[in-house]
């Protein structure tokens, strides 16, 4: 500083050159640095700004792809669901035919889906699809047989799981998913058996679109790949560049692989952030607020005049709000003026525009009024307000054209002080209709709900009332009703029971079990019935239930739940199975006693064979002449004999009969030439008594009989009368009809019978003392001819006079049959010995004394040769080595069976065709069934009659053998 030369003061020059620099080059410097400082930190700003606003923004198109992923997930998991149900179905039945599984296939289709057509393809082989309409072509091809198809196919099947491929493009236009689900059938004690494939067909379109990738106005641009599951394949869906532009990624996993989803703005990633000139205006604002501290009162200015301008936007807004609103608004001052209304308020008033340009308030008021049902309390209540310019208040005008309006009116102040009133008029004659019909509906409501309380006391006390235990679920299998019979079950009362479920009182496996049976009723048309055991949660009993359960159905066919029925049967059950098993224990003594028949009878036939066959030889002189007393000890020998066999096959038909072994074949028999039978057949046993036998009564009628049981008792009946008739005496055969019966009536000049004897007659083994004398008999004939009779639905009695005769009758129902072509009947000539049969003879016996009865039978027949075995091996050896012309076969045979051997013979190429008769002591009828159902020719019995053989040998040996 220099002084002033005069005053000595500091000059300002002096003062602005301190340092050497103007102190206004150091402000312009400092604001410069100052300014370079600011545009640096809003260059970094402005970068931060636009880093955390793509952050926020990619953030928000995964979110968005989130959900379209989650969309796409749960439209296509829901489709594959359902056919998932349609897979249990076919694993639980494996055999359904088509209709069962049109209807499955389309319970599936019928709701909200994505499926085209289902189709199933049991041994990859397309046998089932729904709906046949447009897809007939598909059926019966092999998926194996496809290269676009063998390859998925196998893979579903190796995997043991769903694979889904495509898209693809459809024949009949657009395009598909094809989704494959193996299908595996459990089989008891036994590995999975893979049944096949189930196909369907998702619209890819109708995919798309449910799932929002097709709605206008997304602020997304989306594209996805992964074709037949693969990720990394082609794209099928949206434009192939997105993928290239920094999407957001996203996987969709798939049953089988996955698809990539990519997305990005729609437009594309913004350069910078949506604030950017937003942040560039506040830096500026910031930069000029430090740089130009002037530039804050042109802010000042400037805000004023903004705020002036809202007022007036406020304002503005505030009249578009009372114009748009619903209510009318009117608005006066204290002294009755209108200050301001809307238009709503004209036109619900209905204030004509003359009117309204007079300004008139009174002749406006009286038009208001005039339109009210009831004027007064209107003009009552605007005194009272005004009376009290604080009230509000809220009331309701009628109208005389019936609208309604609801009126509230409120003071208006301006700060504490009120300068007029604000009237809001709202036309609710809609609402205030629609409460009356509200009104009417609860009260139809309550009554109808009074109603059904009572019809549901009425049901309840009929489920009370009903001894079965009653029960309903709905389709989740929760408890809607039941009966205390039911609750017993469960151990708790009725009220606590519904609103549970089947979890809540029984095992797992249980419950689940009881589950499958709800919703196999639930799928069936008809109830379904079972019988299970049913443990008591009450008391642990165990009891037996017989269950109905059928499945409850609104009239629109939607399942409102399953209805089940059970009856207690377990005392049924325990008495059946006593039953079956007495039963058994009986088939089981039966089968026992039979057994022991068959093999009594066997053994006694043996022996008999030897007496009767040798005997028969000596009487026909086939040995040694004999002399007179030798010829009648050989007739007593085959007479006993021969009684001795008759009584064999009396006990073994008894014994038969007694155990429901012996089958009727029931028709319409005539008894004239049976009647004519029996006589000749009978005629020789009279002729040794001089006895005559005639029959009488009417001719032509039928009855309705087993024609070879009527013979018999026919022939026992008459051989009685004959036998224990006097010599030279008469036996009558007489029939006459009885109303619906027919009576056969056999008499004899005999002894007669004592009544005091009538018990006793028709007893097993009973002969009333004719055992003590000569007379021949077993004593069980009149008891085989009792339940044969009675069998055949007929009775059987006598009537007897001593000393002059019995009578013996029984009764058959009678029949009319239509007139039938009488045939001739053909008899066997009996030839004897004659020397005309010629061939070979192979007998298979092990029993030495039947052997030689039938080695010496041959020795009369010279044509013959007779060759013999002891067992199966001899006999195949001995028809190698010479093929006979007949075979007689025993059927007990050490080793190999007389069966066995016959189906050696017929498996054999040289030997099947001889024929073979088989001879043995086993005359038990199944028996002889048996053995003629194994192809045998015939069957004789032993002891066997010569001239039975001889039949039999002129039937394959009479023809003369070519040189």
């Amino acid at each position: 500083m220099t002084p002033d030369s005069q005053s000595g003061r500091v000059q300002p020059s002096v003062v602005r050159r301190l340092g050497g620099i103007p102190l206004d080059r150091w402000g312009r410097f400092a604001v410069l640095l100052l300014a370079l400082g600011l545009f640096l930190a809003a260059l970094l700003a402005e970068r931060l700004n636009d880093r955390y606003s793509a952050e926020l923004q990619r953030q928000a198109v995964a979110a968005q792809a989130t959900v379209l992923r989650d969309r796409l997930a749960i439209n296509l998991g829901g489709d594959i669901q359902l056919v998932q149900g349609l897979v249990a179905l076919i694993a639980a039945e494996p055999e359904l035919d088509a209709a069962r599984f049109a209807h499955a296939a389309r319970a599936i289709l019928a709701g909200r889906t994505r499926l085209r057509n289902v189709a199933a393809a049991p041994d990859m082989v397309i046998r089932l699809i729904y709906p046949l309409e447009g897809n007939t072509a598909a059926l019966g091809l092999d998926l194996r047989s496809r290269p676009d198809q063998a390859s998925a196919a196998d893979q579903a099947r190796r995997d043991r799981q769903a694979v889904l491929n495509g898209p693809i493009q459809l024949v009949q236009g657009g395009c598909g998913f094809a989704a494959r689900f193996p299908v595996h059938v459990e089989r008891p004690g036994a590995e999975e058996r893979f049944w096949g494939l189930v196909s369907a067909l998702i619209d890819c379109e109708q995919l798309y679109r449910d799932s929002g990738l097709l709605e206008t106005g997304t602020t997304l641009e989306v594209a996805m790949r992964g074709r037949d599951g693969d990720p990394d394949s082609d794209v099928f869906f949206g434009r192939a560049g997105i993928f290239d532009e920094d999407p957001v990624l996203i996987e969709l996993p798939l049953p089988h692989g996955s698809w990539r989803i990519a997305a990005i703005p729609y437009g594309g990633w913004p350069a910078h952030a949506a604030n950017v000139w937003t942040l560039r205006l506040a830096l500026l604002i910031v930069l000029l607020l430090v740089l130009l501290p002037a530039m804050a009162l042109a802010r000042t200015a400037s805000t004023t005049r903004a705020l002036s301008q809202r007022t007036a936007e406020a304002l503005s807004l505030t009249e578009a709000t009372l114009e748009a609103t619903d209510n009318g608004i009117l608005v006066i001052d204290l002294a009755g003026r209108v200050v301001s209304s809307n238009q709503r308020v004209i036109d619900m008033w209905r204030i004509p525009h003359a009117l309204l340009e007079t300004g008139d308030d009174a002749q406006i008021l009286t038009h208001v009024i005039d339109q009210l049902a009831d004027p007064e309390p209107f003009v009552r209540k605007v005194r009272e307000l005004y009376e009290h310019p604080d009230a509000s208040s809220r009331d309701t005008l009628l109208f005389r054209d019936g609208r309604v309006f609801a009126r509230f009116s409120h003071p208006q102040r301006v700060g504490s002080a009120v300068v007029g009133r604000a009237w809001s008029f709202l036309d609710v004659t809609d609402q205030t209709r629609a409460e009356q019909n509200v009104r009417e509906l609860s009260r139809q409501l309550s009554e109808e709900l009074e109603r059904s309380e009572q019809q549901r006391y009425l049901l309840q006390c009929l489920l009370s009332a009903i001894p079965d235990a009653v029960w309903m679920k709905d389709p989740q299998g929760v408890f809607l009703s039941c009966n205390p019979e039911f609750a017993q079950m469960l151990g708790q009362d009725v009220d606590r029971i519904i609103g549970t479920s089947d979890d809540d009182y029984f095992p797992p496996e249980v419950a689940e079990a009881f589950r499958a049976d709800d919703r196999r009723a639930a799928e069936s048309t008809t109830p379904i019935r079972c019988e299970e055991w049913i443990d008591y949660v009450s008391d642990a009993r165990r009891v037996l239930w017989a269950t109905v359960k059928a499945a409850v159905r609104a009239e629109d066919g939607r399942l409102l739940g399953v209805l089940g029925i059970a009856r207690d049967i377990t005392s049924q059950h325990t008495v059946l199975t006593e039953l079956e098993e007495a039963r058994n224990a009986a088939l089981q003594a039966s089968e026992a006693k039979s057994r022991f028949l068959a093999h009594m009878s066997h053994e006694l036939r043996t022996p008999l064979n030897a007496i009767i066959g040798f005997s028969q030889m000596l009487d026909m002189g086939a040995l040694d002449p004999l002399t007179a007393q030798q010829q009648t000890a050989v007739s007593h020998i085959r007479d006993s004999g021969r009684h001795l066999l008759e009584l064999i096959n009396d006990i073994l038909d008894l014994a038969r009969i007694q155990s429901g072994q012996s089958e009727l074949n029931l028709d319409a028999i005539p008894l004239d030439p049976l009647i004519d039978e029996v006589m000749a057949l009978s005629r020789p046993a009279a002729d040794g008594r001089r006895i005559c036998i005639d029959r009488g009564g009417e001719a032509g009628l039928h009855v309705y009989a087993d024609r070879t049981r009527l013979r018999q008792v026919l022939l026992n009946l008459t051989s009685n009368a004959i036998k224990y008739n006097r010599l030279g005496g008469r036996v009558t055969i007489d029939v006459e009809p009885a109303g619906e019966w027919v009576r056969i009536r056999v008499s004899d000049t005999g002894a007669g019978i004592d009544e005091s004897l009538r018990e006793e007659i028709f007893q097993p083994f009973q002969r009333l003392g004719a055992e003590k004398t000569a007379i021949e008999g077993t004593g069980i004939g009149l008891i085989i001819c009792k339940h044969l009779i009675e069998a055949m639905g007929g009775n059987i009695d006598f009537d007897s006079v001593t000393g002059q005769g019995s009578r013996f009758w029984f009764e058959l129902r009678a029949v009319h049959p239509e007139p039938a072509v009488r045939r001739p009947t053909v008899t066997t000539l009996q030839d004897g010995l004659d020397g005309q049969l010629h061939g070979c003879v192979l007998y298979v016996e092990d029993n030495p004394v039947n052997l030689a009865v039938m080695e010496h039978l041959f020795e009369r027949l010279p044509g013959v040769e007779f060759l013999n075995a002891i067992d199966g091996e001899t006999a195949m050896a001995r028809l190698t080595e010479r093929r006979p012309d007949l075979v007689l076969m025993d059927i007990n045979l050490p080793g190999m069976s007389g069966i066995e051997i016959l189906r050696w013979i017929r498996d054999h190429p040289h030997l099947h065709d001889i024929p073979v008769i088989a001879v043995s002591a086993n005359a038990i009828p199944e028996t002889i069934q048996a053995s003629l159902e194994a192809d045998f020719q015939a069957y004789i019995t032993k002891p066997f009659e010569v001239d039975q053989l001889l039949a039999q040998l002129r039937a394959y040996l009479g023809a003369p053998r070519p040189d």
